[in-house]
């Protein structure tokens, strides 16, 4: 048995050195690779981005490489030119047409389609060079969208705008002869392009001829293509458009060898995935670049694993596009789905995000003409660069889900190598600094098990035994920073703090300095509570059915937070509750017949939610009941009859609502003491039931209704 005993050790021992050994190597190899994905939907820049890494740290791109490059650049000129011949006849710009000429005063401008002929309309809306091409691509039709609460809010539709100017050159495309009657340089000169055969591509080492090179030429000098070019945001077109066709004689010389800053415009879009290595600071950065259309990113989620960081890329300038594969919705509010749907995934949770707001030169020179609010209704503030920008920026940051994570948020030039390799050298330094190399792989195999131990309650006893002391479990009846850690702890902790007496707590009211987040945890339901005062912070999620357990709660107030959800049944079970306020939040469904249960109660508050159907005939029930505020919501219908058992009721807010009066009007005319804000008007009812109107400045206030001088109620 000796012997057997040995044995085993031995073997034992060979097969631990065995693990240290792969544990080590796995280490080293951890230590020098940093796994970074560039994401974001397309024409947003990630590709650029990548040339940019390898320009600054790699060892730039060799004679092959730019002859790659010339390629691209050519095709670019061609597939520019061809977008924008095409995007004439669907805008209907004539060629030669002169925005700057003052439009004649008595000129209608009457919608032309009908005078138009079937070939002179063009069917595909997108205007892009591919339409145009025999070898065009096949796009994936649309896949179907996950939008959540959050995103149906995001503006998605794309504006018609009433443009005169529009319709006059429309007018003119017809009676200059539409599609194919037009003559002149112009037209002969996009002729010639369309006719040179791209079927097969540009090879290497080719360049375009002379004939195509001029016809690009007098095409682009063109005051028509010029103000078609004006309206680029209305069809699909490359940016770097004016860059490559304002040198189009240059870039199409046979000894022509592109710039870095030519090698950076050029646009060629990604369809496949791409990883490049660099060393960065003696630690290799493996990034992958990844396709941005929506047919490409069912290739991302093989890559989702062990990612150390995420570069999201937005296209700021994009504000008034369309994506190139929907072209009903915008662009920006694509990448605000698309963001959304990242950074609140679980795989992510843990994952530091950096969000590059890319193309800002394009932006600064959109917003001289183009006003945000044309196309987000919900900005009101200047149109300038600094406003715009932090618009966009807070509107990213809000729709990340988890409080312990950071957005790391850079407004990018990526064509810009100067701009763009300070912005990078901040950002290696972050990523660097947030992982420790002597603890990466330690951190990723402990990962499981250590979410495995917060969640054992023998682990969460243990823990809380050591850190609370005595006088911290006997004297315990006042609001701690210990008891504002309780909101987001795994439930076990939350059970475990209840365990050792701390649940005494008969009173949570927390001021906003700094704001609550995360959730109301179900074991609230497990507190002696009394008063519940949590307005004004950073609550998210639903109300959970447990604190229908608090039946000796007098107050709840959890106004001004973004609680969605439904209100649960369970609330009928307060019945010691006086104060109900639940306003500016997101609750939506129906007001639940329990409420009829609270009949104690004073103060009845749900104003500025989404709330929908009738109001419950329960709530004729709340006989104690002072004040009711069902403002800004979807309630509708008649009022119920019921609600005249109200007779000490002094305040009833109903507006922003398509509530009605009709059959409880004359009812409610009874009790004299009640005031109706309905649509910021506050009506009263005098001796004989007749409503009169108060229009004091304090009830004109929008949103909201604050007692008036109460002399008045004295005098009634």
């Amino acid at each position: 048995m000796g012997n057997c005993g040995s044995a085993e050790s031995a073997a034992a021992v060979a097969a631990s050195k065995e693990i240290d050994n792969q544990l080590k190597a796995e280490q080293k190899n951890s230590q020098q690779n940093i796994k970074l994905l560039l994401l974001g939907p397309g024409e947003t820049g990630k590709s650029t981005v990548l040339k940019q890494f390898k320009l600054i740290y790699g060892d730039g791109y060799t004679q092959n490489e730019k002859t790659a490059f010339r390629t691209t650049i050519l095709t670019n000129v061609m597939t520019c030119t061809l977008s924008l011949i095409n995007a004439m006849d669907m805008l209907r710009i004539p060629f030669g047409f002169d925005p700057n000429l003052p439009l004649p005063v008595a000129e209608e401008f009457e919608d032309d389609d009908n005078a138009l002929g079937d070939d002179d309309k063009v069917r595909d809306e997108r205007g892009s060079a591919e339409e145009v091409c025999e070898n065009e691509s096949e796009y994936e039709p649309e896949q179907s969208r996950k939008f959540s609460d959050r995103n149906a809010l995001i503006e998605s539709e794309i504006p018609k705008i009433e443009n005169p100017l529009a319709k006059y050159a429309a007018k003119m495309y017809r009676k200059v002869g539409g599609r194919y009657k037009q003559t002149g340089p112009g037209p002969d000169a996009s002729a010639i392009v369309k006719g040179f055969d791209m079927s097969f591509g540009i090879s290497p080492g080719e360049t375009l001829p002379n004939e195509i090179v001029e016809a690009v030429e007098v095409v682009w000098k063109d005051s028509g293509i010029q103000y078609c070019y004006a309206r680029a945001n209305e069809f699909q077109l490359v940016d770097c458009c004016a860059y490559f066709l304002n040198r189009a004689k240059e870039v199409c010389q046979p000894d022509y060898n592109p710039t870095e800053q030519d090698i950076l415009n050029t646009r060629q879009m990604t369809t496949t995935v791409t990883e490049t290595k660099i060393l960065v600071e003696k630690k290799l950065f493996r990034i992958f670049d990844v396709g941005g259309q929506r047919g490409e990113r069912k290739k991302w989620a093989p890559y989702f694993d062990d990612v150390d960081a995420i570069i999201y890329l937005v296209a700021i300038s994009s504000y008034d596009q369309v994506c190139l594969e929907d072209s009903s919705t915008n662009r920006m509010v694509e990448s605000m789905n698309l963001f959304d749907s990242i950074c609140n995934h679980p795989l992510f949770k843990m994952t530091e995000m950096i969000v590059f707001m890319n193309k800002i030169d394009l932006f600064k020179e959109k917003l001289e003409k183009t006003p945000i609010s044309q196309y987000f209704p919900a900005y009101q503030g200047p149109n300038s660069y600094e406003a715009g920008s932090e618009y966009f920026a807070s509107r990213f940051i809000a729709l990340n889900l988890f409080p312990e994570k950071s957005i790391y948020l850079h407004f990018t030039w990526a064509t810009d190598t100067k701009q763009i390799k300070a912005v990078l050298a901040i950002v290696n330094h972050s990523i660097l600094s947030w992982i420790g190399p002597d603890q990466v792989l330690r951190y990723r195999r402990l990962c499981k098990r250590i979410d495995e131990c917060l969640r054992h309650p023998d682990f969460a006893r243990q823990c809380l035994n050591r850190a609370v002391t005595q006088s911290m479990r006997t004297e315990h009846h006042s609001v701690s920073a210990f008891d504002r850690l309780w909101f987001s702890w795994p439930v076990s902790f939350q059970n475990a703090f209840l365990a050792f007496g701390l649940g005494i707590i008969e009173e949570l009211e927390w001021s906003p300095d700094p704001p609550l987040t995360g959730q109301i945890p179900k074991a609230i339901g497990k507190l002696p509570l009394r008063i519940v005062i949590l307005a004004d912070n950073h609550i998210g999620g639903c109300i959970p059915s447990e604190m229908g357990h608090l039946t000796n709660l007098a107050v709840l107030n959890l106004a001004h937070n973004s609680i969605d959800g439904s209100l649960p049944v369970e609330i009928g079970n307060l019945v010691c509750l006086r104060e109900l306020i639940l306003s500016h939040n997101r609750l939506v469904g129906p007001i639940p017949e329990q409420i009829g249960g609270l009949i104690l109660l004073e103060t009845l508050s749900l104003d500025n939610n989404k709330l929908s159907g009738l109001v419950p005939k329960s709530i004729g029930r709340l006989t104690k009941l002072l004040m009711l505020d069902l403002a800004a919501n979807d309630l509708v219908g008649p009022l119920p009859q019921e609600l005249a058992n109200l007779r000490i009721l002094e305040d009833l807010l109903l507006g922003k609502t398509r509530l009605t009066m009709k059959d409880v009007k004359g009812k409610l005319a009874k009790n004299k003491r009640m005031k109706v804000l309905i649509s910021h008007a506050l009506v009263r009812y005098d001796d004989y039931g007749m409503e009169t109107e108060d229009d004091s400045d304090e009830v004109a206030e929008e949103d909201r209704w604050r007692p008036a001088d109460s002399s008045s109620d004295d005098e009634e």
